[in-house]
């Protein structure tokens, strides 16, 4: 999505940290992140990641399971 590329284009990188927070409200987290970096007016758009994941403890699960792979 246009989103996801802009949070890239300002720098994201995909640390365990950023998944956890990510995976919590996808949307919510790229807005934040770009926001933060002074570029507002590029979270705009949509993710297409769908879903929200609330509980932390199997954000974290996820995580570690894409530490396996």
């Amino acid at each position: 999505s246009q989103i996801n590329h802009n949070a890239g284009e300002a720098g994201l990188v995909w640390t365990e940290a950023n998944i956890v927070e990510y995976l919590a409200d996808p949307q919510a987290f790229l807005k934040k992140f770009l926001t933060e970096k002074g570029k507002a007016d590029q979270a705009v758009g949509a993710t297409k990641m769908a879903f929200k994941l609330p509980n932390e403890q199997e954000r974290k699960d996820v995580v570690a399971f894409l530490k396996t792979k």
